[in-house]
């Protein structure tokens, strides 16, 4: 959420800097700026840690317990639910199976949403007041204010990491999921209904709050989902679903943009629909093969 807040900003004024006809080299080093990323991580790759700072879960709640899978429905996962007490699952298997498919379909849905959101705030904001354009009746918004936006959409992602981890231990995380999905959905489709800098600012908040909850709550249930040896791998296929739907985001809200002669109403519609779909699908779909509680 932080680092989206300062990235705008940083290629805002590398743009002043070297000019818009110079907005390759600029682009250089923004792409540069990021290896701090890649730096931090290769630190704390070469941290040595010890064996007193891991948390040794105990048996009855080993990852790996019978007690901690819910068979019921999951179609051509496995014959019956002693083989799965015997023998955990393979990742093809979970590949095959209904909670892969409602998982990853959650994640290209939001993967949409969550990264038009990124793309059209800015677009969005800059084109109010522009001359011939479908916003010309409208004050128009610098380009200083438009990144603004974006700048409070990360800081509104930060605070919303915050704020909702603290709620999501109180609470079911599915019925948070689809409540931050239909927020954010809500907030997005609004945009089309606002043009001065204070309400685009605004909603990019209350989208940027929401979106955060919603992406801190999804790792969750793919622990709780796919507990056992193959976390991992199947965390890592699932959250692919985030780059299959953040991919088309962008042209295709650009298609739609340019087809509406500059109207962004279908492109809130469609990012809308789809956050609502990602809510959804986890709510009726993963939730039916979240695990069953163990019993002592």
């Amino acid at each position: 959420g932080f680092g989206s807040a300062g990235l705008p900003r940083l290629a805002g004024a590398l743009l002043d800097h070297f000019g818009p006809s110079e907005w390759r080299v600029a682009q250089r080093w923004l792409v540069l700026s990021t290896l701090v990323g890649l730096v931090a991580g290769f630190f704390v790759r070469m941290r040595r840690w010890d064996e007193d700072e891991c948390e040794v879960l105990p048996d009855a709640a080993s990852p790996d317990s019978s007690a901690s899978v819910n068979v019921d429905g999951d179609g051509p996962l496995l014959d019956n639910a002693r083989e799965q007490a015997d023998k955990p699952p393979s990742v093809k298997e979970l590949v095959l199976s209904w909670r892969y498919l409602c998982s990853v379909l959650t994640a290209v849905c939001y993967g949409y949403h969550y990264y038009a959101s990124m793309y059209y705030i800015v677009p969005y904001s800059r084109a109010q007041g522009q001359p011939g354009g479908h916003y010309s009746g409208y004050a128009a918004i610098d380009i200083s204010q438009a990144t603004t936006n974006m700048l409070i959409f990360g800081i509104a992602q930060g605070i919303g990491s915050l704020c909702l981890g603290f709620v999501a231990e109180r609470m079911d995380k599915y019925v948070l999921y689809l409540g931050c999905c239909i927020a954010a959905a809500v907030a997005s489709l609004a945009f089309a209904f606002v043009h001065t800098v204070a309400a685009i600012a605004s909603l990019s908040a209350i989208v940027g709050v929401f979106s955060a909850g919603a992406r801190l709550c999804f790792p969750s249930l793919l622990a709780e989902m796919f507990s056992g040896p193959s976390l991992g791998t199947m965390m890592g296929l699932t959250l692919a679903g985030y780059g299959i739907g953040a991919f088309p985001a962008p042209p295709l809200s650009s298609v739609f943009i340019h087809s509406a002669g500059g109207n962004y109403l279908s492109t809130f519609i469609v990012m809308s629909v789809l956050s609502v779909a990602s809510g959804l699908i986890a709510f009726f779909g993963m939730r039916r093969f979240r695990p069953a509680p163990t019993t002592a």
